[in-house]
């Protein structure tokens, strides 16, 4: 089975939530690192790509098998990739690296 026809399929590991749109992990995933986002029954993947250690840029798409997410709830995507890289990064070690429950967080804080 493709890994994102599996995300569709299985729930995924929350991370953060922000304006209805969480934010998480698929248990099947792991390299290269990315988070999908969903909001109801749309879905976006978000490919995080590092050279030489140092984040250089990110890459929204649609997931296959999913109802395609608003260009609105993309940007919002886009803007908690921005803003909680490094948290998102964390978890993700700390998750498929050492094994670690993950405590879901709900963002407040306006981001836009």
């Amino acid at each position: 089975m493709d890994t994102t026809e599996a995300v569709v399929k299985i729930s995924q590991i929350k991370l953060l939530e922000y304006r209805g749109i969480e934010v998480g992990l698929n248990p099947l995933d792991k390299t290269p690192i990315h988070f999908y986002a969903r909001s109801g029954e749309d879905l976006a993947m978000a490919s995080i790509y590092f050279q030489q250690g140092i984040f250089s840029r990110s890459e929204i798409s649609n997931v296959a098998d999913a109802g395609v997410m608003s260009d609105k709830n993309k940007e919002r995507f886009r803007v908690i990739i921005e803003e909680y890289l490094s948290e998102l990064v964390r978890q993700w070690i700390d998750h498929y690296i050492y094994g670690k429950s993950i405590q879901s967080e709900k963002i407040l804080k306006n981001l836009e």
